[in-house]
């Protein structure tokens, strides 16, 4: 039997019906209650629904896209950020004396696939894998490519499919390399040292230098399609990522996939390019993280009308720390971002043990 179709398609349910401005209208209520209640010196409200409206509705907003701006589509969705846009306005009215931050912690852009690096390191005979959960991936995929363009009811089953996929088990004795882990909404996949996650298999030096070098001139030469795009749009090491960072928890290696393309840790994605099978794709996501979000600023002490080159999300937590008067831990990723205030005062530094005590 059916299930039924709020069951499959929750977010579209929200989309075409009034839940969506209700859930949003609900969370804007509980703040401004909140504000009104409680003597705070420090507040914050997170909308979680642009996100999960991008995920699944991209295409109505990409101009790129076949949707015409005027269709009833686009048009449904732009007045739901409309109404988020007027509800988050008579919050930051209520906070009119304060500093007021609004941020996203990444943009938006077309989703193009997931790439599957795991499956590149086994085709390459890095990676060994015990097959058996992976016997009935080749016949899942080919039944749901049997399907064509995918009916809507056969969209909660093929997500259900596509966690099986990625539960695939490393043999270790046979193993150089794995993806030990990815990172969102910077996507980052770490391959990391034997400490950690037995990523390279050696004890000297001389063979993890040549497995990890090799590896570095693999993947940066992996295109898209023959002829194609680079697959990774930056291939390093971790300390050419990250200079600072403490040499023994640092990733041997980084990949940074091209823009519109998420990682995935499965071998074989259930849905996977026919000719590339180390592209996969996702049935229901129409839009994709990208680096570039928003940040703005506004309050007493704070620049107008000015322009920040390229804040970051860890420059976030120190500068809010003080905007507040209250001393940055030392060893606290990011910065703050003096270049918003008016008049820059040198941040205070306390060590974490005194911060924390």
């Amino acid at each position: 039997r059916r299930p039924p179709r709020s069951t499959l398609f929750p977010y579209t349910t929200l989309f075409r019906s009034s839940g969506c401005e209700r859930l949003i209208e609900t969370r804007a209520a509980a703040a401004n209650w909140l504000m009104d209640e409680y003597d705070w010196d420090f507040f914050m409200v997170h909308f979680q629904h642009t996100d999960i409206l991008q995920h699944a509705f991209w295409s109505y907003l990409d101009q790129g896209g076949k949707t015409s701006p005027s269709s009833s589509r686009t048009q449904r969705l732009l007045s739901i950020y409309r109404k988020l846009d007027g509800l988050l306005g008579s919050l930051l009215q209520k906070a009119d004396d304060s500093v007021k931050i609004v941020l996203s912690d990444h943009g938006f852009q077309s989703h193009r696939g997931f790439l599957c690096p795991n499956q590149l390191l086994t085709d390459w005979g890095i990676l060994s894998s015990n097959g058996e959960k992976n016997k009935p991936v080749k016949y899942l995929r080919d039944f749901t490519r049997t399907l064509g363009p995918m009916a809507p009811e056969y969209l909660k089953f093929a997500r259900s499919l596509g966690k099986l996929v990625t539960k695939y088990k490393a043999r270790f004795s046979k193993t150089a390399a794995d993806v030990a882990g990815i990172s969102r909404p910077y996507p980052e996949i770490y391959v990391r040292s034997a400490i950690l996650a037995g990523f390279l298999y050696f004890d000297d030096h001389d063979s993890i230098n040549h497995i990890e070098n090799m590896l570095l001139e693999k993947f940066a030469s992996v295109t898209i399609g023959p002829n194609g795009p680079r697959a990774f749009k930056q291939v390093c090491t971790g300390k050419e990522m990250y200079p600072d960072g403490p040499a023994n928890l640092l990733p041997d290696i980084v990949l940074i996939p091209r823009d519109g393309y998420d990682m995935s840790e499965s071998i074989e994605h259930l849905l996977s390019h026919p000719r590339h099978p180390f592209i996969g794709y996702s049935v229901g996501a129409q839009g994709s993280h990208a680096m570039k979000g928003i940040f703005i600023v506004q309050g007493p002490g704070i620049k107008a009308n000015d322009s920040l080159s390229y804040p970051r999300i860890v420059d976030l937590a120190p500068t809010i720390l003080h905007i507040m008067g209250l001393p940055v831990p030392d060893d606290m990723d990011g910065a703050v971002l003096r270049s918003v205030f008016l008049n820059p005062v040198e941040p205070i530094h306390e060590s974490a043990a005194a911060t924390s005590g």
